[in-house]
Formats: C-alpha cells, structure tokens, sequence
C-alpha cells in the first residue's frame, strides 16, 4: 500500500515540472545579468576565489555561481538547465521533507502519506514561479533545502559527529547560497538543546555538540561578515556597487516604523494563502499571517502540553523548521520594508520561504491526530480551511506562469536589437536601458546569448512564414510624422486569449536577404485571471482590464530612412517562441518633398515579398 500511496503523494511535482517545461525561456532578466563580470572573469582565465564570494546585495551567493558556470560550461549558459537546477532542488527537498515526515509517523502511514500529499501541494505550488522561471532564484530555493537536509541529519540513526558533519555540510552550503542560510547556525543547536535526550545518548554529548558548532560557526561567519563585505551588484535596492550591504541601514529604519515591518511580515507569513477570489491579497495575507501564528501556537501547546517525551522529539523538527520560517520572514522585514513595501511581501519569490510555516503546522497536525479522533477532526477541518487557499495559489501561480512566460518572449524581441534601439518597456529587462545593453553585447561576445544579437539590424534569426498561418492577425492601424521621428500604432496577436499577445512587430526596409529593421512595436501582456503588480514586478502588464493587449506602438527615427523620394516600410509580427516573422497586410508608404515627409498606410505589395 505504501509503494502504491507514494507516488501520488508526488503527484504536485509532476504537474509543476511539467508547466516549468512548458513556460520556461532562455532569456535573462534583472539579476541574471549580474552573472556577466563572473563569465566575463570565467572566459577571460581571471577568475578568483573573491569573485565567488564577493556580497550580492547582503549575500555571498557562492553556490549559485557555481551553478552559473558549470550551466556556461556544459550548455553555453541556458538558463533553462538552471530553472531545472531549481526545480531538482525543490524536488529534493520535498523528498527530505518526506523521509522526515516518516520518521516522526512510523506507524500512521495513510496519515504520513496526506501529510506529505499537503507537504507538497505547497512546496511545488507554482505560486512561487519567479523561483521556478527566473534563473537567478537557485540561490533563493537552497537554504531551506540544506535546513531541512540538517534536521534529517539530525534524526538519522548514525553516530554524533557523522550526524555533525552532515549538519555542518548543509549548513555550509546553505549559508554561500542565501543570507537565510545563515539561520542554520541557530537551527542545528537549536534542535540539540531541545530534545530530551543527547543525540547519541551520551551525558556529555550535548555540550561537546554544541561547542564544536560553535567553533564551526566561528569559522564560517567571520570572513562572511568581515571579509570585505560590500554590495557587488548592480541590483541592490538603491545601494551602489562598493557600498556597504543594505540591511543593518534598512533593518534601523524599520526598527523605527514597526508598523509597516509588522505588515511586511505578516503578509509574508500569510502570503501563500493570500491569492483568494476577489479579495485583495493584502488584506486576506495579513489575516492569513495572524492565523498561521495562532495555529503554530495551538499545536506548540498541545505538544508541550502532553508531556509525551516521544511525541515531543518527533515534533522537534517541525518545530524548528517553523521557527526558522518566522525568523526568516523577520529579517526579511527588517531588511526590505523600508526600500519597498508591505506589499512587495507577497512577491511570488518570497513563497518559497514562507510556506515552510505552514510545511510545519502540516507536520505537526498530523502528529496530533494521531492522538485521539477529536484531535482528528479537528485537523481535518483546520486541513480543510487550508485547502481552498492552496488550490486557489495554484490557479493563481498558473496564470503568473503564463504572464511571466509572455513576457520574457517579448523580452527577446526587444534583447535581439539592444544595440541599436532602446525598449518602450525596458523593465522586462532590467532598470534602464544602459543596465541591459552593455551586459547583453558581453554576454553574446561570449556566446553565452541564444539567439544572438542581431547584426546591423538584420532579423537573420527568424524564419519568415507565410500570410495567415498560426492564427496570427494585425494591422497597422495609423501612422504620422513627428519630431524626427515616425509614430505608428497598430494591433497584433498571435492567437486568441491570454498568453497570445504578440511578441513585437518589426518595422523593416528593403526586400527579403537584405531587410534592415528600423522600429520595433511593442505590446503588454495580460495574464488570465486577476492581476496584482506585486506579481509581475520583473515583467510590464497590462494591468487596466478596459485596455486592449493586442495594441502595439512603434518609433522610427527618420534618420534611418534613405534619400529616395519613395520609401516602404513593411512590418512583421513576431513569434519569439517559434523565431517567425508573419507580414502584416499592410505597409507603410514614406513619401520625402522638399526635405518633408509624409506618411501613409496602403495595402502591401505581394510581389514585393
């Protein structure tokens, strides 16, 4: 029966591996193009231990980097490999949740078996799909892996410090992932302090255990926090590369607005349940934070109230593990509220943080309905209050996907032609343009771009299709002389519904084997379902439901344009997913007189093409 429950208990993680296969792209974003000075170093043979550790923001990111270059090495840079990396490091960490799930139920396995079915309804929730699809977010997924890899450790059967070594292991690398790997330290004592007996039965081991830890703490964070410990990035919430990290400035500023770090925190905490039919998500994360604190207390008391030795060690983990999550999401309000919002709380890529409380309070409740059936009933309706939140994050992790993936299409577009023309909606991208330019030519001198960069405004990497196919419709609308400039607004889309926006719209002169693209349209995309900005904060939306997502916009500077008396441009949707252009049924017709030009739309020329 077990053999035959175990794998439906994993069923979560199939469904989200499939929708990572299906929405993942090859196209850098923000903080991925922070990896540019390491590959830089990498090809160059420069590289040194510093630039491994060097701060990003107030973390050393250490194994993540490591990460960035075996990806450069083995695929050319694909940052699909590393959402893959993310995703096995999730499913890993639900497969130690598992094992430490049985070794606190031996004897309930239907019990173990729901526990773990809600375990991983949470952990492979695509709520968190920043994580799942923005390559970067390897270092965000691994502490908690190793945190929980260090509590199984713990409770293995082996000796005292085999059970140390593994612990330390996880903690070390936890720790060069992200900076809330650093609670590891706290956590390993913690759980050692706690249990009624010494790990190994010895009277002494404890103190031995603990100290030992503390030398290897020592060891570790000293040269984490002293060692030239400055921002190295571009992207650090307003502090500038040499700089000190920004958490103790921002963490004293919070300290000085409790109310705005205690919103940020409980809607952290309360952020994997907020996304609930028509109510804001800000509101129902808060309430949500307050429930998850009071249900944590509940089953801490039963626990504690019971005063049942064995029940106790076997909730010990789960314990910690909650007490960890809530520390986390502490520090992380101390440390962002200020330089963002309450509401950047519920940024999807926080979830995979602050879900391990509710990992927790799953754990726990099924280790107290084995009690007595009024303890059961109990946790099956507290089971059932969860539920409806979970599944409606699962609807609501869907559609980001979709938004995310849409976006990063369009994204590609805009990334082929950096060189020469700067995006309408550069924030897809990173902050500015010059932030994304000068990464993007090193990235592609390196090969480490696919496709490249176009050449001399050439769209050598598409195929051209032919009129009508895919479903793909759009028109130009309008066009009229500006300023030294052409302004031209149309429609386009490659299908119908979300997620069928349009990924551009080339604007090109001179026939087929020697066009030259002089505009580019760009679009906004809208996901299905309700929309919050918190949810897209890497990505432009349309967040207005009243306005059309098939609207492009185009720019032409006329100093592109020939001398002749007659010129036509012809204009082309894009397919970044499948790399196809689709013509446009009309074109436009740019007529110079006397140093003026005019500018009309007329039906294109089929024998032009």
């Amino acid at each position: 029966m077990r053999s035959l429950m175990l794998p439906l208990a994993y069923l979560p993680a199939l469904a989200t591996g499939l929708l990572v296969c299906q929405h993942a792209e090859n196209v850098p974003v923000w903080d991925d193009f922070d990896r540019v000075p390491l590959l830089e170093r990498f090809a160059e043979g420069e590289l040194g231990f510093q630039d491994l550790y060097a701060a990003h923001i107030d973390h050393r990111i250490v194994m993540t980097r490591l990460v960035i270059l075996a990806n450069a090495k083995l695929s050319g840079g694909n940052l699909v490999w590393e959402n893959w990396v993310t995703f096995a490091i999730v499913v890993g960490t639900a497969v130690v949740l598992g094992a430490l799930l049985r070794r606190s139920l031996p004897d309930a396995p239907a019990t173990c078996f729901a526990a773990v079915l809600g375990m991983n309804a949470l952990v492979f929730s695509p709520l968190q799909w920043e994580n799942f699809l923005w390559a970067i977010q390897t270092a965000f997924v691994l502490p908690m892996a190793c945190l929980v890899a260090a509590l199984l450790a713990l409770e293995l059967g082996l000796s005292l410090w085999v059970r140390f070594g593994l612990a330390l292991a996880a903690a070390v690398v936890g720790t060069h992932s992200f900076s809330h790997g650093l609670l590891i330290w706290g956590a390993v004592p913690a759980w050692v302090l706690l249990r009624g007996s010494a790990p190994n039965g010895a009277g002494d081991s404890r103190r031995a255990f603990v100290m030992a830890w503390a030398l290897a703490a020592a060891a570790i964070l000293l040269p984490y926090f002293l060692a030239d410990y400055r921002v190295a990035t571009s992207h650090a919430y307003g502090v500038e590369a040499g700089e000190h990290t920004p958490f103790v400035a921002y963490a004293a500023e919070a300290a000085s607005r409790p109310r705005l770090a205690a919103n940020f925190y409980l809607s952290m905490v309360g952020s994997p349940l907020s996304r609930l039919g028509p109510w804001a998500p800000r509101d129902v994360a808060l309430a949500w934070g307050l429930a998850v604190h009071g249900l944590l207390a509940v089953a801490l008391t039963r626990v504690v109230l019971a005063r049942d030795r064995a029940l106790w060690e076997r909730s010990l983990p789960w314990i910690v593990l909650a007490g960890v999550t809530l520390i986390a999401c502490g520090l992380t309000a101390l440390g962002r509220a200020v330089p963002t919002n309450a509401l950047y709380a519920l940024a999807p890529r926080y979830v995979s943080v602050s879900q391990y409380a509710l990992v927790a309070l799953v754990a726990l409740g099924a280790l107290l309905a084995t009690r007595s059936p009024r303890a059961r009933l109990v946790v099956v309706a507290v089971a059932g209050l969860l539920a409806l939140p979970v599944a409606a994050g699962w609807k609501a992790g869907v559609d980001g996907m979709v938004g995310w993936q849409t976006t990063r299409l369009q994204a590609r577009t805009s990334l082929l032609f950096i060189r020469d023309f700067a995006p309408r909606y550069v924030k897809r991208l990173d902050r500015d343009y010059e932030m994304v330019r000068g990464p993007a030519e090193t990235l592609d001198r390196y090969g480490y771009l696919d496709p490249p960069l176009a050449r001399d405004r050439r769209p050598d990497a598409f195929e051209f299709a032919q009129p009508g196919v895919d479903g793909v419709s759009g028109r130009i609308d309008s066009a009229r002389v500006g300023p030294g400039r052409l302004s031209v607004r149309g429609h386009a889309a490659l299908g119908r519904g979300p997620g069928r926006e349009a990924h551009g719209v080339l604007l090109t002169l001179g026939d087929e084997g020697a066009r030259r693209v002089v505009g580019i349209g760009e679009g906004r995309a809208r996901p299905p379902g309700r929309l919050y900005r918190h949810d897209h904060l890497h990505g432009e939306i349309e967040l207005d439901p009243a306005k059309p997502t098939d609207v492009w916009r185009a720019r032409v500077d006329a100093a592109q344009l020939p001398e002749a008396p007659v010129v036509h441009i012809e204009a082309f949707v894009v397919d970044s997913d499948r790399m196809r252009l689709h013509p446009l049924p009309q074109r436009l017709r740019v007529t110079r007189s006397a140093g003026e030009l005019r500018v009309e739309v007329e039906s294109s020329d089929e024998s032009g093409r």
